[in-house]
């Protein structure tokens, strides 16, 4: 890995400087600047809305929306949803009008990756 390549997101959760030898140089420790870029940030966003991407692949596939939330929950957050999350997440997709699922599942895996329990694990 090169240091010298700019990155904000890398910056912003933790990359070290790689001035010094030791692990003092990183921080494991959250910040008010990644909890804003996760929340307001292009990062995340464009990765989201790019095409071709693995919403896409769910979105054509013959998967029910219980599926789609199911394989949503164990990408983002390598677990099964809850009853209660299937339940709430399905209906907001099977309550989307046709043109607005891809923006609704995107919501989905967005909320998912900003969630204390994605940024804690991963």
């Amino acid at each position: 890995p090169d240091s010298n390549i700019a990155s904000y997101f890398l910056k912003s959760f933790g990359r070290a400087d790689r001035v010094a030898t030791c692990e003092c140089e990183r921080t494991n420790e959250p910040s008010m600047a990644q909890a804003l870029h996760i929340a307001n940030g292009d990062t995340l966003n464009q990765k989201l809305a790019q095409k071709d991407n693995r919403l896409d692949a769910l979105l054509v596939s013959k998967l029910g929306n219980e599926k789609i939330i199911e394989e949503a929950y164990l990408t983002v957050l390598a677990r099964l949803p809850t009853e209660r999350e299937t339940t709430k997440a399905a209906a907001m997709l099977a309550t989307a009008k046709p043109d607005d699922r891809r923006t609704t599942l995107e919501d989905i895996f967005w909320g998912l990756m900003s969630s204390k329990e994605f940024l804690f694990n991963h």
